[in-house]
């Protein structure tokens, strides 16, 4: 997720990017990273969710600190895409693409940490922290820069 949030009072701009289990059974656990105004944050996180009958599905984290933060959204035909909003006051909702080259180290886990070259005189470098998705055909990811908050996909090109 990306965009501009007013949740502390303040517009800031806000990315994030997690990996969640859900058990089968209503519970959830995983990681969540967010850069927030700047700041970089990663923490696990538990929660509960539910899927309806109609696909709609719903669900809330609590992070270490004992933050809580509620999505809602459509589980795809497929079963393996949600398309998701989080549903709290001021939370940053926007979503923007951009191609990029560079280098990709991922790890066991399935988070990826990722050096990109742009072809931008004013940003010539960047680096993400990422997950691996859609059985590692994507990568979501955050960047880590202090001062910055930016989001990315990368596809694997067929």
């Amino acid at each position: 997720m990306s965009g501009d949030t007013t949740i502390s009072g303040d517009v800031k701009p806000a990315v994030s990017v997690g990996r969640i289990v859900l058990d089968g059974a209503g519970s959830l656990s995983g990681y969540s990273s967010v850069n927030f105004g700047g700041y970089f944050l990663g923490n696990p996180v538990t929660g509960t969710y539910e899927v309806r009958t109609d696909c709609s599905i719903s669900w809330s984290l609590q992070d270490d600190s004992g933050a809580l933060q509620h999505f809602g959204g459509i589980v795809g035909a497929d079963a393996k895409r949600v398309q998701f909003s989080q549903t709290d006051a001021g939370a940053a909702k926007r979503s923007e693409h951009e191609e990029a080259g560079g280098t990709v180290h991922v790890d066991a886990d399935c988070f990826a940490q990722l050096d990109l070259s742009l072809p931008l005189p004013h940003l010539s470098a960047m680096k993400f922290r990422g997950i691996l998705v859609d059985s590692g055909k994507e990568i979501l990811g955050i960047e880590t820069d202090p001062g910055t908050a930016v989001k990315i996909e990368m596809a694997a090109r067929d």
